[in-house]
């Protein structure tokens, strides 16, 4: 294998790696469900990640083990509340599944204590709401057309109840904690998850990393070899 042709190599890698990086971090964000609420229980709680997809944005809920999504039995419940840039009319990429539904396609006053009781914190734009029985949906996922994951927008919660401090939540669950006998409910918060990028990602970051030291040491002996002639 000739010398140019190691380099175009190295070289392509290095570029991969640092494409894939930026990639990952571009396209998908994760928030840890992790500020609890009075009587949850210990979390954190599960996840939600939303991902720019051809043609909109996916949100993706995972929650943890012995949690669910909670009966929504008032205007304080949802299965899931978040603002978005703009406040823009928004529409589903295909049905939720059964026992979700969308509270409206525009933005409104969306209510869910305690992240939005006075102290400077304001309430949500958009929610969906759960009508099913507790203790048995642990997922969600649905797409909204024609947004990325630059439309979600945080708000601060002045923590007044149940936590210290100030915190940016991107979102506010209704959930249910089955813990042994005993059921705690109520609204939880997501907050952003630093991006950990995967392995294959790293692997190519370091053959870059590599061929970029090997192509600066080749380069100082060859000048080093020039000097001396």
């Amino acid at each position: 294998m000739t010398m140019n042709k190691t380099r175009g190599l190295l070289a392509a890698a290095s570029i991969a790696g640092f494409s894939a990086l930026a990639s990952a971090s571009a396209n998908a964000s994760v928030y840890t469900i992790d500020i609890a609420c009075l009587g949850c229980g210990t979390g954190p709680y599960g996840t939600v990640t939303a991902t720019d997809i051809a043609g909109g944005l996916q949100i993706d809920i995972g929650l943890a083990s012995t949690i669910t999504f909670h009966t929504n039995q008032n205007n304080n419940q949802h299965a899931i509340a978040f603002d978005l840039v703009g406040n823009p009319t928004i529409s589903l990429v295909g049905p939720l599944p059964s026992g979700f539904s969308l509270v409206s396609t525009s933005a409104g006053s969306i209510a869910a204590p305690p992240f939005t009781n006075g102290a400077g914190n304001s309430n949500f734009e958009y929610a969906i709401n759960y009508t099913g029985n507790s203790g048995l949906v642990s997922s969600l996922v649905f797409e909204l057309a024609g947004l990325t994951t630059a439309s979600l927008q945080s708000q601060t919660y002045n923590c007044n109840i149940i936590c210290v401090g100030t915190q940016n939540i991107f979102f506010a669950l209704d959930l249910s904690n089955v813990d042994g006998t005993q059921t705690f409910t109520g609204n939880v918060a997501a907050t952003a998850t630093p991006a950990v990028p995967e392995a294959s990602t790293w692997a190519m970051m370091l053959l870059g990393f590599a061929g970029v030291g090997f192509l600066a040491y080749r380069r100082r002996g060859q000048d080093q070899a020039l000097r001396l002639v």
